[in-house]
């Protein structure tokens, strides 16, 4: 009877062990969280419906399947109206997809209830970047917002920037537009054009991610053949600066924009009627400067 009193008893310990959750993970990987916030942050906040569904949502989707996320991500779909067409991130390579999948199930599993009762309203606001279709540009567009009344369009497939305009995007065509439907601007144009800064390149526009600095602003990563080149926008007091950093060549000319209203210099180089030339050194760092005219 004592045995089978005592087999009883280690069943029900094994049972209960085997009963309790796993311990979930303390840190999140350093390297997946930097993929994540490179590539998705600007769509997806933890807890803020932004332009795509929160961290919290996906994990409700897609508890315990990372490989469904990098199949969604590589040939998105349509799932919902309330947002913008998901572009696909097929540049992605799928080891880091995968990474990033992990990242947004590790993250979104730590929402605190007390954070989504204090942030359970979609709120039509949009960031000071957000990846979406634009009016004459590519698929792959980024809207970046640096006062009310002063924005940016840049190009991931061009890796330029396509227009600026005085004003900012309607919010509501923002949230609306899914590639057939395109976001409105509000506001005039004050520089426009089609063509890559860097002239002697050749090559496709191989796009590889961004970042996001305090003030929310990016630093596009990009390459052209074997030309990698760094990007980053900032803005102060309605002044622009689009700060680079190249590598590859030893030399590469540089054709200034024509922005209205504004006074357009580089800090570097030889300025032949706009056209910069620019050494080896030089293209290690070197800003275009967008000075507000008094």
């Amino acid at each position: 009877m004592k045995i089978i009193v005592a087999i009883a008893v280690f069943f029900a310990f094994a049972m209960s062990a085997d009963a309790k959750p796993k311990k979930k993970k303390d840190k999140a990987n350093p390297v997946a969280q930097k993929l994540f916030e490179t590539n998705c942050l600007a769509c997806h906040d933890p807890i803020k419906m932004i332009a795509g569904p929160t961290l919290h949502e996906i994990n409700k989707l897609y508890e315990g399947k990372a490989d469904d996320i990098v199949s969604w991500a590589k040939k998105p779909g349509r799932k919902r109206t309330e947002g913008i067409a998901m572009p696909a991130m097929a540049h992605i390579p799928d080891k880091d997809l995968k990474l990033i999948a992990d990242y947004m199930l590790y993250a979104g599993s730590r929402v605190s209830r007390k954070a989504l009762r204090a942030n359970n309203v979609f709120k039509e606001e949009l960031g000071r970047i957000q990846r979406t279709f634009m009016p004459n540009s590519s698929v792959a567009s980024f809207a970046i917002k640096f006062k009310d009344d002063l924005s940016l369009c840049w190009d991931a497939e061009k890796g330029t920037t396509r227009y600026i305009w005085q004003g900012k995007i309607d919010p509501k065509t923002h949230f609306t537009g899914n590639g057939k439907v395109i976001p409105a601007i509000v506001g005039d144009i004050i520089s426009e054009s089609s063509q890559q800064p860097f002239s002697g390149l050749e090559g496709k526009i191989n796009f590889q991610g961004y970042r996001i600095n305090a003030d929310g602003l990016p630093t596009f990563l990009y390459q052209r053949g074997p030309v990698k080149i760094q990007e980053t926008h900032t803005s102060d007091n309605g002044n622009i600066s689009w700060s680079y950093k190249v590598s590859g060549p030893s030399s590469l000319t540089y054709q200034l924009p024509k922005v209205q209203g504004y006074k357009v210099s580089c800090d570097k180089g030889k300025n032949d009627n706009d056209l910069v030339l620019l050494n080896k050194n030089e293209l290690n760092n070197f800003t275009i400067n967008l000075t507000k005219e008094k």
